[in-house]
C-alpha cells in the first residue's frame, strides 16, 4: 500500500496504524483501547478487511468486555454479510446496554442490510434520542421509508435531515429525486437548479420528462431550453409496460432527440435487459449521430440471471458504445451484484468483458450513490476496482475519472473534503 492512503487522515492515525502494522497482530506492542479503535476505524474507512480482522482480534484479546470493540466486531460481521451473527451480538449488547444509542444505530444499519426497513426505522429513531448526528439518522430513516414506497414520509425525514444540516448532500439529492417521483417535480427542479448554480464544477444534472404521457415533448423542451438542463435521463426499461410501449423511435421521442442534438444536450439512458431496445437505439444514433449517449447500468437494468459475458444479447447492447459518441457507465453495478457483495468479483469481470468489447476508454464508473448507501459505503463503491488485479493502473484512471471528465466536459475538478456520512 502506498503512503498516500493516509491523505484523508491525521498524523496520529498514520503513526498508530504504522506502529500496529509492524507487528500486524500487535504482539509485543501495547495499544490502549482508544488507539485500537482508531486503528479499527481506519481499516473500516479504507475497507482493508484483512487489517480490520487483525485489529479487531487484537482489540478483543486485550479488551474483551469493551462495548466499542464489540460494536466493531458486529460491524465487521455485517460487512461480511453475516447478518444473523451480527444481530445476535448486538441484541446481547442491548441487554447489557439498553440506553446505548450506538447499539440502536448499529442494529438499524444491520436491519437495513437485511431489508427489514420497519425494524431499521425503529432502531434509528431510538438512536436519535441522544440528539447526535441527527442529519445522518434522519437521512437513513428517509431512505428506509423510500425503500418501503412511503415517499411522503421519506420526504418528511429528508427535510428534517436538511433542517439539521443544510449541506447534508445525500438527503438533498434524495429529496429532489423523491419530490420528482412524488409528482412534485417543480420543487425538485428548483432544488437541482440551485445545486448546479452553487457547484457548477461538481455537478452535471439531467432532467426527466413524463415519457409515458403523450405530449411530453413540451415538458422536455422546457427543461432543456428554459431550465437549462445539460442532459435528459430516460429509464428506457420502464417504457415497456403491460399496458404501453413507448418506442425510442416514436415521433415525439425523435423530435426530442433532435432538439437535444442541436442544443448539445446529452442522453443518459438505461435500456431494457439484453437487446430488446438495441435496434431502436441504433436508429436513434443513426438519425442523431452527434447526440452524446451514456448507456447506464452496464447494460443491465436488473440483476443478471446468467453471467452477462455468456449472454449474446448483452454483448449487443455493449457494442452500441462502438459508435463515436456513445459510452457505457456502471451505475448500480454493486446493486446488481449485491448478493455476491464486496469485493464484487463478478462486477469486475463484467466491466472487464465490456472493456474488451468496446475499449476501456468507452466505459465510465458509476455508483448509483446515494441510493446504494443502505448497503455499502461510498468508498466500497469504487475501491473494489482500485484493488482489482484484473485492471491496469491506466485502465483504472480511465474508468474511475478520466473518461467521465472528458464525456461530461468537466475542466479542472476540485478536490472535495472527506465527508464522514458518505464514506463510512
Amino acid at each position: 500500500m502506498k503512503m498516500d492512503r493516509f491523505k484523508d487522515f491525521d498524523r496520529d492515525v498514520r503513526d498508530v496504524v504504522l506502529r500496529f502494522e509492524k507487528g500486524r497482530d500487535g504482539a509485543g506492542t501495547f495499544f490502549d483501547v482508544e488507539e485500537l479503535l482508531m486503528i479499527i476505524d481506519y481499516y473500516l474507512e479504507v475497507q482493508d478487511l484483512e487489517g480490520l480482522e487483525a485489529a479487531v482480534v487484537c482489540a478483543e484479546g486485550l479488551y474483551p468486555s469493551n462495548v466499542e470493540v464489540k460494536l466493531r466486531r458486529a460491524h465487521l460481521l455485517s460487512i461480511e454479510g453475516r447478518y444473523t451473527e451480527s444481530m445476535k451480538m448486538l441484541q446481547e449488547l442491548e441487554q447489557t446496554e439498553p440506553e446505548n444509542t450506538d447499539v440502536s444505530y448499529a442494529k438499524g444499519a444491520v436491519y437495513s442490510m437485511m431489508d427489514q426497513s420497519e425494524k431499521a426505522i425503529q432502531c434509528y429513531l431510538r438512536a436519535a434520542a441522544d440528539g447526535y448526528e441527527l442529519d445522518m439518522i434522519y437521512g437513513n430513516v428517509g431512505d428506509e421509508y423510500y425503500k418501503l414506497g412511503q415517499r411522503d414520509k421519506a420526504i418528511h425525514y429528508y427535510r428534517k435531515a436538511i433542517a439539521v444540516n443544510p449541506d447534508e448532500r445525500r438527503s438533498l439529492f434524495n429529496l429532489a429525486c423523491s419530490l420528482e417521483e412524488n409528482g412534485e417535480g417543480d420543487k425538485g427542479v428548483d432544488y437541482l437548479k440551485e445545486v448546479v448554480g452553487k457547484y457548477p464544477d461538481r455537478f452535471f444534472v439531467c432532467g426527466m420528462a413524463d415519457y409515458l404521457t403523450p405530449g411530453f415533448y413540451e415538458q422536455a423542451e422546457h427543461l432543456i431550453v428554459e431550465e437549462g438542463f445539460r442532459g435528459m435521463a430516460i429509464p428506457g426499461h420502464r417504457l415497456m409496460t403491460d399496458t404501453a410501449h413507448v418506442r425510442l423511435t416514436d415521433d415525439e421521442m425523435m423530435r426530442m432527440f433532435k432538439l437535444m442534438e442541436a442544443k448539445g444536450v446529452m442522453l443518459s439512458i438505461t435500456l431494457a435487459d439484453g437487446d430488446a431496445q438495441v435496434a431502436e437505439m441504433k436508429e436513434v444514433i443513426g438519425e442523431c449521430p452527434g447526440l452524446k449517449v451514456a448507456v447506464g447500468h452496464l447494460g443491465m437494468a436488473n440483476p443478471p440471471v446468467t453471467p452477462p459475458w455468456e449472454n449474446p444479447s448483452w454483448r449487443e447492447q455493449m457494442l452500441l458504445a462502438r459508435h463515436e459518441h456513445v459510452m457505457v457507465e456502471t451505475g448500480g453495478i454493486t446493486w446488481l451484484y449485491n448478493s455476491e457483495f464486496y469485493p464484487f468479483p463478478s462486477a469486475v469481470r463484467a466491466i472487464r468483458e465490456a472493456a474488451d468489447l468496446v475499449g476501456m476508454e468507452k466505459v465510465m464508473w458509476g455508483s448509483d450513490y446515494p441510493r446504494t448507501i443502505t448497503a455499502i459505503t461510498y468508498r466500497m463503491s469504487y475501491d473494489f476496482l482500485l484493488k482489482s488485479k484484473e485492471l491496469t493502473e491506466s485502465e483504472k484512471r480511465m474508468l474511475l475519472g478520466d473518461n467521465a471528465r472528458r464525456f461530461y466536459g468537466f475542466g479542472q475538478l476540485v478536490e472535495l473534503p472527506y465527508v464522514k456520512n458518505m464514506s463510512e
